[in-house]
């Protein structure tokens, strides 16, 4: 616990202003991950103590403070939205964590707006996760191409071929 205390701090130092520019756009997305750990938390407690409790309801509640202030501020990801990246999946798992241990919260509780909340955080979960898999499936050849060495090598002539596709294939004599 007292290692997220300083996780914690350091998710704040840097959303506060000028310091989450030094973090590359494209990790940004990043930032979602913190919300997974008292998620994971609370779930697991309950798991533990058998019934969603005090303890459990505090790690959700600061899981679902950690997703509203992320959500809050979407110009903070709106550079990492313009190209596509793997990064993006950074989204996913956290909110269908959310999602769950909004669940077990509204199990306990018998709520309408515990059930709505559920419901809106689950749909997102599956909309988010559908998408990522779409934008995934789209890029898939970009994100290949961006990560081969072989044209890396050939940017900066150190290679044999152009880069193309022709260049790698084998040569078939008859």
């Amino acid at each position: 616990m007292a290692h997220y205390l300083v996780l914690f701090v350091t998710l704040y130092q840097r959303l506060a202003g000028n310091a989450s520019n030094n973090l590359p756009a494209m990790l940004r997305p990043v930032f979602f991950l913190f919300i997974a750990a008292p998620s994971i938390a609370s779930l697991a407690w309950d798991a533990i103590s058998g019934t969603f409790d005090n303890v459990s309801k505090m790690l959700f509640f600061l899981s679902l403070f950690l997703f509203m202030s992320l959500v809050s501020r979407p110009t903070l990801f709106r550079k990492a939205m313009r190209k596509f990246s793997l990064a993006w999946w950074a989204y996913s798992f956290p909110l269908t964590v959310l999602a769950l241990a909004s669940a077990e919260y509204a199990q306990e509780v018998k709520g309408g707006v515990a059930q709505a909340m559920v419901l809106v955080l689950s749909v997102l979960s599956v909309l988010v996760a559908l998408a990522l898999m779409a934008f995934t499936a789209f890029n898939t050849y970009v994100l290949l191409l961006d990560s081969d060495p072989k044209s890396s090598a050939s940017s900066d002539g150190g290679g044999q071929g152009s880069g193309d596709l022709d260049s790698t294939s084998p040569s078939v004599s008859s």
